[in-house]
């Protein structure tokens, strides 16, 4: 046991408990901390604290690892701190300082001060802190009510200017968002599986409005430019299980908060995990072609053609191609090379890889590829890294529960592929199979009830709106925005 000594700042201490620098005592771990060797002090000028852990780091640390600020608030990089807002005082005075990134937790502001009235780009340790300031939000950063004033009349922080600055491809972003959403602590974790094994995710088409960057990387919501579209798009990170359908109902919540979604928009719909091979890409496709005339009847009436409304035709009908005949080999072999032909334009197939599609051999120009604007896009089955099935044939929704029925809907699809793969290939190509028998064949009888009742549902809803006039389902998406969405029984989200 040492001598009793004064600190610094006048604490009585034991002496062997401390370390003298500068002259000067401090209390180990309370008043001077040992980082990579050294001790610093707490007053030291090279010494800062980490409002988010409580911790403290060098100012070469933090220079080594700060974050230049991002206006989407989308960084990929080693970043680790940021500078900004940290606290209130009790005057309404931000108080600004250092802290590890929780892109989760910090939320983009746009910050002025008598002595900087143009303000600058920073960040707020948490939303608790705009609260606290009593800032509003106004695409994508939130500030005073003089400055959002002023960014209304800012071209940079248009929606354009901003919706510029986001990739084009979720692969661009998908790995530090993968890493935050497994971070995210408040999801709800539970242990019972779906009925079905694919992983999920969605493409969610929006008009106007931004996502506060925190929400995104809360909910895996990855923020894209579409040139087709006039606001930002975005699409979740893959989701599976009970918990990745939580995460479908939180991602509608701030999706209606923030943004507005029009009849110009869709909503798309990636399934993962269906098997690549010949024979089910091929069942697969056999299926689609004799369901696909009874799945329109479920959407509204321009969809089997929405070049009526848009530039062009985003979901229209697989073509039928060449079917074979006698053998199951020929069969197979026949179909599956027609629809290599037709999806590749004109490709040998020599295997499954990882390469994209001729039309877009670099991944930056899928516009290019005709055969994906169908109203099952199975070229991402046949090429590059996703290897997923996507439903391209939805009208837009702002209600959680049409989407995840919706995707319990495709994923049996998949599933009776994969089950009746030697049936649908040996059977005639263009012979129909009544959709609710392949419902039936899945599910337990619960959960096809409820999907059944919910498209017959949807197709008198679609009937309704083209007797007014309505092909595009103007009159459905106002329903939803008034607050009357799909009866509570024919959702499969509590079922589950």
């Amino acid at each position: 046991m040492g001598k009793q000594i004064k600190t610094y700042n006048g604490k009585i201490a034991d002496s062997s408990n401390c370390r003298f620098i500068f002259g000067e005592y401090y209390i180990k771990g309370v008043e001077c901390f040992l980082i990579d060797g050294q001790w610093y002090r707490i007053n030291s000028p090279n010494l800062y604290k980490d409002w988010e852990t409580g911790w403290y780091i060098t100012k070469k640390q933090f220079n080594a690892y700060k974050e230049d600020f991002a206006f989407s608030g989308l960084k990929g990089d080693d970043a680790r701190y940021r500078y900004g807002i940290v606290d209130v005082t009790p005057e309404g005075d931000p108080v600004l300082g250092y802290f590890s990134i929780n892109n989760a937790k910090n939320v983009p502001i746009f910050f002025s001060t008598d002595k900087d009235s143009n303000g600058k780009n920073t960040f707020a340790i948490s939303e608790d802190i705009v609260d606290r300031l009593k800032y509003e939000y106004y695409n994508g950063i939130y500030a005073s009510n003089l400055v959002i004033k002023k960014l209304h009349n800012s071209s940079s922080f248009s929606l354009q200017e901003i919706k510029r600055k986001y990739p084009y491809r979720a692969s661009e972003i998908l790995f530090p968002f993968l890493q935050e959403y497994k971070k995210y602590k408040e999801k709800t974790l539970v242990t019972k599986s779906l009925e079905f094994k694919y992983t999920f995710g969605l493409e969610i088409e929006t008009d106007s409005g931004i996502i506060p960057s925190n929400y995104c990387y809360k909910y895996g919501l990855m923020p894209l430019r579409d040139g087709s579209i006039h606001g930002v798009e975005y699409a979740t990170i893959p989701l599976s299980g009970k918990e990745g359908l939580e995460t479908i109902k939180k991602s509608f919540e701030v999706i209606n908060k923030y943004t507005e979604i029009t009849t110009n928009n869709s909503l798309h719909v990636h399934l993962g995990g269906f098997p690549r091979t010949m024979e089910t890409i091929t069942a697969l496709y056999t299926l689609l072609i004799k369901i696909q005339d009874e799945m329109y009847d479920f959407f509204p009436q321009v969809y089997a053609n929405t070049r009526i409304f848009k530039q062009r035709d985003y979901c229209g009908p697989l073509p039928v191609l060449k079917a074979g005949r006698s053998t199951y080999e020929n069969k197979l072999t026949s179909r599956f090379t027609s629809l290599y032909d037709w999806i590749s334009n004109g490709d040998t197939f020599t295997g499954f890889s990882l390469k994209e599609h001729p039309n877009d051999r670099s991944g930056e120009h899928k516009w290019q590829i005709d055969q994906r604007y169908k109203n099952f896009n199975l070229v991402p089955l046949l090429f590059g890294a996703r290897g997923t099935f996507e439903a391209r044939l939805h009208n837009p929704t702002i209600d959680y529960n049409k989407a995840i029925n919706w995707i319990y809907i495709c994923a049996a699809i998949l599933k009776y592929a994969e089950i009746y793969t030697r049936e649908l290939i040996e059977a005639s190509l263009t012979t129909p199979i009544k959709f609710y028998k392949v419902l039936r064949k899945i599910y337990n009888k619960k959960i096809s009830d409820i999907l059944i009742e919910y498209l017959e549902y949807k197709k008198e809803l679609h009937i309704q709106e083209a007797q007014n006039g309505d092909v595009v389902g103007k009159i459905g998406l106002k329903e939803e925005k008034m607050g009357r969405m799909i009866p509570p029984n024919i959702s499969v989200y509590d079922e589950n």
